[in-house]
């Protein structure tokens, strides 16, 4: 059995999405919603998944102390939020970037940049994020980590306002096609999450 996969141009890509219909959403549907978009470019984290089924992912959230909060943000009242009461369970948000998820691709051999700006209030512990690139197994269906390499953020410790956080991975692998972006909250504590951007160098 030969399965034929459609492969559109950035082109036609960008005609199909710009031609769905997108429905505003009240603040009352808002309000019951709990997972921002997946975005290609900067992540403002004030747009979500119910907007438009067919154009967005939601970040996914991990843990009972991972929420999309509506009231606080860096530049703007929308961030990713992460709590951790005592001896409770790590959280965390993560999201999957790149061709595989119908964004710009990403290329083999170019450096990336993640950069995001983290608020944290009553922290005993840290928050750090990491970035994983994958492989395809089976072209534009599923892809595996490759080779389960982690590149992490440097960790940010204390009660701090808004500070820039930035990390520049190595050339990406050959066969790159998607990355996964993993923002912990280790140890107890609040912290915020905004502006995340995802780049190449």
């Amino acid at each position: 059995m030969v399965y034929e996969i459609y492969d559109p141009s950035p082109e036609e890509t960008a005609h199909i999405l710009a031609n769905l219909v997108k429905t505003p959403l009240t603040e009352a549907e808002l309000a019951e919603l709990d997972k921002p978009a997946v975005v290609h470019g900067l992540h403002r984290f004030d747009i979500s998944v119910a907007e438009n089924d067919a154009k967005y992912f939601g970040w996914m959230k991990n843990g009972t102390g991972a929420a999309w909060d509506k009231t606080t943000g860096y530049d703007d009242s929308f961030s990713l939020k992460l709590e951790n009461k005592p001896g409770g369970e790590t959280s965390s948000w993560s999201a999957i970037i790149g061709q595989e998820m119908f964004m710009a691709p990403l290329y083999g051999g170019k450096q990336y940049r993640l950069s995001f700006y983290v608020k944290t209030e009553n922290l005993d512990g840290c928050v750090k994020a990491s970035v994983k690139f994958h492989d395809p197994v089976w072209p534009g269906i599923h892809s595996a980590p490759h080779p389960f390499v982690a590149y992490w953020t440097e960790e940010i410790k204390g009660a701090a306002d808004w500070t820039k956080v930035e990390l520049i991975t190595p050339p990406a692998p050959k066969n790159v096609i998607s990355s996964y972006i993993d923002i912990y909250l280790n140890g107890e504590g609040t912290a915020w999450v905004d502006n995340v951007l995802f780049e190449p160098v």
